[in-house]
């Protein structure tokens, strides 16, 4: 038997997916005061599903990017991965820096991210390597650059290589610092 707590949250992802727009949208004001971090994937599945409702997306994108909960990075780190939201990989990405949240475990995840994805999906993750202030060990960073160098040899034709390539340069001050 759950907690009420635990009951509040399943009844919040319930209403995340009614077919009411109502019900989300009242599910989605209350979240920032009783969600967790195990909402971030039930939110990113209510976005795709709402894509029709730009409004309704923009509501549960800036609960996301409102979310100050650390524990939220490792369900944001695999909804990356998770093929079911490559089309929102450039979001989830967003949200780490617009929440002030910096996956520093996981260099190796935003890399591949940068060098897989578009234009955008490079971009945010440039955003979000750039602010990371902690200190990351540094064979994280040589490796980050090797790949980074063998996709710009293999790739350096991509519409987003330039962005890979101004990644690498962050990454090369990291190793020098």
């Amino acid at each position: 038997m759950g907690t009420a707590a635990d009951k509040k949250i399943e009844k919040l992802i319930g209403d995340l997916f009614s077919s009411k727009h109502e019900v989300v949208q009242s599910a989605i004001k209350v979240i920032p005061k009783e969600g967790n971090a195990q909402m971030v994937v039930p939110m990113l599945r209510a976005h795709k599903a709402w894509a029709q409702d730009k409004g309704l997306q923009a509501d549960i994108e800036q609960v996301l990017k409102e979310m100050k909960d650390e524990k939220a990075i490792p369900e944001l780190i695999t909804a990356l991965e998770d093929v079911e939201f490559e089309q929102e990989r450039g979001l989830i990405l967003s949200i780490f820096w617009n929440a002030g949240l910096f996956p520093v475990n996981h260099i190796p995840v935003l890399i591949k991210q940068a060098m897989k994805g578009d234009y955008l999906v490079s971009l945010e993750a440039l955003t979000v390597i750039e602010n990371i202030e902690a200190q990351i060990d540094q064979e994280i960073w040589q490796n980050a650059s090797d790949d980074l160098d063998y996709f710009l040899n293999e790739h350096g034709d991509e519409p987003h290589a330039d962005l890979v390539y101004e990644l690498k340069q962050v990454i090369s001050s990291r190793l020098h610092d």
